[in-house]
């Protein structure tokens, strides 16, 4: 159900959270693909970093 102000709801209650402790900033990692979370995030103000992941999978198989 898209369009329905839940995940604004849910990103306004969990900044609040994070300010109520004391934290500084909210850090998001979304896929460059996923264009569509990309552009939510981006509507409720947060922008795009230069920030590098790197990981890996571990166990058999690789994944």
């Amino acid at each position: 159900a898209r369009r329905g102000g839940l995940g604004r709801a849910l990103m306004a209650a969990a900044e609040a959270w994070l300010l109520e402790r004391g934290a500084p900033k909210i850090r998001l990692m979304v896929r460059g693909s996923n264009a569509d979370a990309l552009g939510f995030y981006e509507a409720l103000g947060l922008e795009r970093q230069d920030v590098v992941t790197l990981g890996r999978f571990l166990g058999e198989g690789g994944g």
